[in-house]
């Protein structure tokens, strides 16, 4: 389990079910051509296509973020 839904879950038992903002990165990747884009089906239930994206870890900033995912 990654370290931040460890925090987060830890953060859930203590607020409940409170709005938590969460930080995150999402980047648009082009093709070398820079004609096509990178896109992920969705992975949250709903239907459709989204840039790829990631929670981002306490302390990290955007460009330190792992996009190993790729």
């Amino acid at each position: 389990m990654m370290v931040m839904e460890n925090y987060f879950k830890a953060l859930r038992e203590k607020i409940g079910h409170d709005e938590i903002i969460m930080p995150g990165v999402a980047g648009v990747l082009f093709d070398a051509t820079r004609t096509k884009v990178l896109l992920e089906k969705r992975g949250d239930g709903e239907v459709g296509w989204s840039l790829v994206a990631g929670m981002q870890n306490l302390g990290e900033s955007s460009a330190d973020h792992d996009y190993s995912g790729i």
